[in-house]
């Protein structure tokens, strides 16, 4: 049985993100169009030092996501686009490591079965209904000042009203989990190689880390439970947090 939830926490919780944005004169849109989201990333790739193209996870050169199971937001300023970032959702029946084994390797791999040597262990846990989260990114212009920490935590936080997932995962490289950036955008938990390749595919880190929430996680996190922050992960050799945002 899913543990219950209080909606009105995660409606609050989204309030005060949204004030935060509608302070700055930010507005958001929720699309539910997968090739409107790589659309958008082509835009923030005409940026300087912009995004490139969509990881295939969101590709639809590798995956058709039914709308269902995706949505994306849009950014905006004054009608310029300077953020966007995509949730997808999936249902498995196998652990994620056997997922990803499966998918990995086709997309990056051309279906070799030695190129993967391995996945985090949490990665042998996570199975049912999960939610890859996925594509934030800020122009360079709008990064500092806690403007990834709201988009990302309001992200999870409409996902877990339209899905009631699982588990919430991700990748976050090396060097912000070094700084808890993965704190700051509303993961609790940790662990390196996310996916450890033989050899790194071209155009994918080797040193991603693998990043998650529970349902259990979700509910503490959505009625401020201070008691859940206890079990927050950030590694003993990381550097201070700072508010800084680098997207």
């Amino acid at each position: 049985m899913k543990p219950q939830r209080n909606d009105f926490d995660t409606l609050t919780y989204i309030q005060k993100r949204q004030r935060f944005l509608d302070e700055r004169e930010i507005s958001l849109v929720q699309d539910f169009d997968q090739e409107a989201f790589e659309r958008a990333y082509t835009e923030l790739l005409d940026e300087p030092g912009g995004a490139g193209v969509t990881a295939p996870p969101l590709n639809s050169d590798s995956v058709e996501i039914d709308p269902d199971n995706f949505f994306w937001i849009d950014v905006r300023v004054g009608g310029r686009r300077i953020a966007a970032q995509a949730m997808r959702r999936d249902t498995i029946s196998v652990p994620l490591s056997r997922y990803l084994d499966r998918h990995y390797r086709r997309i990056y791999c051309s279906g070799d079965t030695n190129a993967i040597a391995g996945h985090a262990p949490i990665a042998d846990v996570i199975t049912g209904d999960i939610v890859y989260h996925g594509g934030l990114y800020i122009t360079p212009d709008w990064r500092g000042g806690g403007l990834a920490t709201n988009l990302a935590q309001l992200a999870i936080a409409l996902a877990y009203l339209r899905w009631n997932p699982d588990y919430v995962w991700g990748y976050v490289s090396d060097a912000k989990i070094m700084r808890g950036y993965h704190v700051r955008i509303g993961y609790f938990h940790c662990q390196p190689f996310g996916t450890h390749y033989r050899k790194d595919p071209p155009g994918i880190p080797g040193d991603d880390w693998i990043v998650w929430m529970s349902r259990e996680d979700l509910n503490c996190q959505m009625r401020g439970d201070p008691k859940h922050k206890q079990s927050v992960e950030i590694p003993s050799w990381s550097q201070k947090v700072t508010a800084d945002d680098d997207t």
